[in-house]
């Protein structure tokens, strides 16, 4: 992984290293905005979060419509 290839050149890191990450993570901060705000109407019960089989917890772990709505927004930004 040489991360010093990294810090060779300033434009390499700023252009290749954090456009990158923010292309990723740009769509998953939108949504999880989205997902508290508009679906959930700003409202969180604490207590399901750390329980098992309660409202948050999705098929296996993973949410579907999540995955469907990152690869979408990883398409459109491309």
């Amino acid at each position: 992984m040489m991360p010093w290839k990294l810090m060779g050149t300033y434009s390499n890191y700023i252009f290749g290293w954090l456009v990158g990450y923010s292309g990723l993570l740009g769509p998953i901060a939108g949504i999880m905005i989205a997902d508290y705000f508009v679906y959930r109407g700003c409202e969180l019960s604490v207590e399901d979060l750390y329980l098992r089989g309660r409202r948050y917890e999705y098929s296996n772990g993973v949410n579907v419509r999540a995955l469907v709505a990152l690869a979408q927004a990883l398409q459109w930004r491309w």
